[in-house]
C-alpha cells in the first residue's frame, strides 16, 4: 500500500524496485513500462500520486499507480504493509495461461 514503510515495517519503493527488477529479468525494453525514479520518489515522499482516480479500485481500495508489462503487475492502492491475496489471485485465475 502507499503508505508501507510508514504504516509497516518496510518501505514502497522495496515493491516497486522489485517490480522493475522482474522487467529487467524479463528483458523489458520499453522503458515507459518501468517505474520511474521521479515517480518513486513522489510516492515515497507524499504518499500519494498526483494523478490517481479515487474511481480505481482493488477490492474497496483506491488505486493510486498501477503499471504492467508482459506478466508482470504493480499496483500501489490506499493501505499499509498488507497484500490483497483475494485480488491477486481473482486476477491471476483470470489471465493465467
Amino acid at each position: 500500500g502507499i503508505h508501507d514503510g510508514y504504516n509497516g515495517p518496510v518501505p514502497i519503493s522495496q515493491s516497486i524496485n522489485f517490480y522493475n527488477k522482474l522487467l529487467s529479468d524479463f528483458r523489458e525494453t520499453d522503458t515507459s513500462k518501468y517505474v520511474s525514479n521521479e515517480d518513486l520518489k513522489f510516492m515515497v515522499n507524499t504518499q500519494s500520486f498526483p494523478y490517481s482516480n479515487s474511481s480505481n479500485k482493488i477490492g474497496n481500495r483506491t488505486i493510486h499507480y498501477q503499471k504492467a508489462s508482459k506478466k508482470v503487475m504493480l499496483t500501489i492502492f490506499e493501505g499499509g504493509h498488507e497484500m490483497l491475496s483475494k485480488q491477486a489471485l481473482a486476477y491471476i485465475e483470470l489471465n493465467r495461461r
